[in-house]
């Protein structure tokens, strides 16, 4: 049990099930950021392996969309993950929190 230092108010942590619980809704939430951000990065690479295998501008437009691609798939994943880490709970804990018994 955690006590504040001024014992203004107590708190539990949360049980192995919860936590299990917790973890599989914030994957679940990455794993849709992942999806949705691959339609969008996907895009750039299939421009970038197009303009890569023609040799336009020797290849460098190509490789560096096929690169912008990879940042893109990564980045709000990496972005969420770091912001969250911030907070008190992870999403999956919050929405867990509210969600009905």
């Amino acid at each position: 049990m955690y006590i504040a230092p001024d014992g203004s108010y107590s708190a539990t942590y949360p049980g192995a099930w919860r936590r299990l619980g917790a973890g599989t809704i914030d994957w679940a939430l990455c794993a849709i950021l992942f999806l949705l951000t691959s339609i969008v990065a996907g895009v750039f690479q299939s421009l970038g392996v197009t303009s890569w295998e023609a040799g336009d501008l020797r290849g460098i437009p190509g490789s560096a969309l096929i690169a912008l691609s990879q940042v893109l798939v990564a980045a709000p994943v990496v972005v969420a993950s770091l912001l969250f880490t911030r907070l008190p709970e992870t999403r999956g804990l919050e929405l867990e929190q509210t969600a009905p018994e």
